[in-house]
């Protein structure tokens, strides 16, 4: 199987794997696959041995049915350093190397993410292999959903996968640059600094309407100078869950007042406190 591209352009945060479809479905630069491409290459068994379908909705969805061939995501799929939920940091890179292992991920494999919630844990996936560098992983456009409402081969039966072995070389995983620190939000904040906030969560989020914009946290509100781009309007509402298309996107960003020639970081909400 041919290895396809991967994006360059990343923004900055957790919500960053969101808003992930601003190249068409099949271009040199699309983080996303199509169904019939995954159905074709998943018919022959040459071709399906070279990727890892990676199932990231929870456990029991997955045991009920999933895409024939696909693996579970071993680990909580906020995929976070420490006790997920209410840890704030992004895997490590060794905790990262032990999960490649476990779903037997090497550089070479091509790695396709799906779920069955508008690819919210597909896109968590996508982006931490991404930040740590894997050159082949993408996410399957519409997501179980659409694989389902096609009739493709799903079943019951988990798959298990042999780990890799200790000599396989996993020096590819090095952290990259796209993940904002504390000081760079704090200064994007004041409107100083030149960089972009956007605020990727639901509108009850965005405007601290209680109680479904607190999501069980102290505080409500946004961060100042943030804009706000609601991640689920980046997916159609109908059985297909397809990512909105490039024209569709450049609407919604330049309604948003978002200025893609600016440097962006993005945000969400994953930690719960009391």
């Amino acid at each position: 199987i041919s290895r396809l591209p991967h994006p360059v352009a990343r923004a900055g945060a957790w919500a960053t794997a969101r808003v992930l479809s601003s190249h068409a479905v099949g271009s040199d630069q699309s983080p996303l696959v199509s169904s019939g491409w995954l159905a074709s290459v998943l018919a022959s068994p040459t071709d399906a041995q070279s990727v890892r379908v990676i199932d990231c909705s929870v456990v029991e969805a997955y045991r009920r049915a999933h895409i024939t061939g696909a693996v579970r995501l071993p680990i909580h799929y906020y995929l976070k350093e420490g006790n997920a939920p209410t840890s704030t940091e992004i895997l490590s890179a060794k905790s990262v190397e032990g999960l490649c292992r476990m779903l037997g991920i090497t550089h070479k494999t091509c790695v396709v993410t799906y779920d069955d919630n508008n690819a919210l844990l597909a896109s968590r996936l996508w982006f931490v292999l991404q930040h740590y560098g894997h050159p082949n992983v993408h996410v399957l456009d519409g997501g179980w959903h659409r694989w389902l409402t096609e009739g493709r081969p799903v079943t019951f039966h988990q798959v298990r996968i042999p780990p890799q072995d200790s000599s396989s070389d996993y020096s590819w995983i090095r952290a990259e640059g796209d993940v904002a620190q504390l000081d760079a939000v704090l200064a994007a904040a004041t409107g100083d600094s030149g960089v972009q906030l956007v605020d990727a969560r639901t509108t009850a989020e965005w405007g601290g309407v209680a109680p479904e914009g607190s999501r069980g946290n102290k505080y409500m509100g946004r961060v100042p100078q943030a804009v706000h781009f609601e991640w689920l309007n980046t997916v159609s509402t109908d059985d297909f869950r397809s990512f909105a298309s490039p024209d569709q996107l450049r609407g919604m960003i330049q309604k948003a007042g978002i200025d893609v020639s600016r440097p962006i970081i993005t945000y969400c909400q994953l930690v719960r406190e009391p």
